[in-house]
């Protein structure tokens, strides 16, 4: 008798898997005799099950996290290189600065399946976060699937991370499509509500698709489920969506009905005053690809700024731009060569270094530091920055992050913070 499984239901209705297999009877008299044992296996094969996902997710994180890595260095090359063009048209330059940023958000959506992304939420309104919403995902839809927003007068606002919630509200858009086929209506919409008299804020995405099970609907959000064929889902789209809304302080509540369509909405928290708008004129912030030029800090010139980096051309890009402050720059590949050269006694004014670095990491330079008593002021530099960055930077006021790829304008006033508040 082979080993069996199979479905089983009690009389209440719970689902439960039986197996059942042959058990050889050892005893001296009998060789050819065995025990048919029949067990629940359901609460077993569930964590197996569960085991097994944590095992993909783990290798998913691990794998977004390197690649994440080295596009954000990628990226950091290209931006500064672009800030250092000076026969080039402004327009070029602007549409350098915004493939840079497209890029900046694919990494973002790497390092929030691997569980490492930074969340930087930000006042500010709803609509326009709505509306480019609405004009990327019309780009991707086909003909025949319509794509109607809600009110175009919206003027709350929100603490959020735009990138986040823009992926996010992808995510939801892609799904609700993919449902639907070639044809039918996704909407995008926005209200406020009050429960138990908290106030929120929802942005909702719905479709008029065939809608799911409840047994698919209950593991639409687990990593890695997937109704989709292999090769046209992964299973993780819900799965960020909630971790987004998680670090919102928020809800993401799914509901669907067969033959009726699926409903999802992002619920955030919404502060006093925030909704229901701004006063009328109130002025919508530059977009981010051209914020306006930002003067030089006197607090760099004639300042001499480390610099440790092992990618070459990183290195040798970021060289240029500190420069290009009007400080003289030392750069290394590494924290052992960096230790050498301040053991020689040379001044210097701030370090910047990478967080990611082969044998000691930044955080082992910082910690190296201060444990010698020296308070010199050191920007940590990475693609994404983990809890131990965060907490480690919580106490101590001379050391600060940037994300990458940061821009110029950002590095340089983070670096005359920290120059300026030591001299100070």
């Amino acid at each position: 008798l082979a080993d069996l499984r199979w479905a089983w239901r009690m009389p209440d209705g719970t689902p439960r898997t039986v197996r059942a297999h042959l058990v050889p009877i050892a005893a001296a008299e009998r060789s050819d005799g065995a025990v048919l044992v029949v067990e629940d296996v359901t609460e077993r094969e569930a964590r197996d099950a569960q085991a097994l996902r944590a095992d993909k997710l783990d290798l998913a994180a691990r794998l977004a996290g390197g690649i994440a890595h080295d596009l954000n260095n990628l990226l950091t090359i290209v931006r500064a290189s672009a800030a250092t063009l000076t026969a080039a048209p402004p327009e070029t330059v602007r549409a350098i600065d915004e493939a840079t940023q497209r890029g900046a958000r694919l990494t973002r959506r790497l390092l929030a399946i691997s569980g490492r992304d930074v969340h930087e939420p930000v006042h500010q309104p709803v609509a326009p976060l709505l509306a480019g919403a609405a004009d990327l995902m019309r780009r991707v839809l086909p003909p025949g699937i319509t794509l109607v927003t809600g009110d175009a007068a919206v003027r709350g606002r929100l603490a959020m991370d735009r990138d986040a919630v823009e992926q996010a509200l992808f995510n939801l858009v892609m799904n609700a499509r993919d449902a639907l086929g070639d044809r039918g209506t996704i909407r995008l919409g926005f209200e406020a509500r009050v429960v138990d008299g908290t106030p929120w804020a929802v942005i909702a995405v719905s479709d008029d698709g065939p809608g799911m099970p409840p047994e698919v609907l209950a593991r639409a959000s687990e990593p890695f489920f997937t109704t989709k064929p292999a090769h046209l889902g992964t299973g993780l789209g819900l799965a960020i969506v909630r971790d987004t809304m998680a670090q919102h302080a928020g809800r993401f509540v799914l509901t669907s009905t067969p033959g009726a369509g699926t409903r999802a909405e992002l619920w955030f928290p919404v502060a006093a005053g925030d909704l229901p708008t701004p006063p009328e004129g109130t002025a919508v912030p530059a977009p981010r690809h051209s914020p306006p030029p930002r003067p030089r800090h006197a607090a760099l010139a004639g300042r001499h700024v480390l610099l440790i980096e092992d990618e070459f051309l990183v290195r040798f890009s970021t060289e240029r731009i500190i420069a290009g402050f009007g400080a003289t720059v030392t750069s290394v590949d590494s924290v052992e060569a960096a230790l050498a050269w301040l053991a020689r006694g040379e001044p210097v004014a701030a370090i910047i270094t990478d967080v990611m670095l082969p044998g000691a990491s930044g955080l082992d330079l910082l910690r190296t530091l201060r444990a010698q008593g020296a308070r010199t002021p050191v920007l940590l530099v990475s693609g994404y920055a983990a809890e131990e960055v965060e907490r480690l930077l919580a106490d101590d006021g001379d050391a600060a992050y940037l994300g990458k790829p940061w821009e110029v304008d950002a590095l340089e006033a983070r670096l005359a913070a920290l120059v300026g508040r030591r001299s100070g």
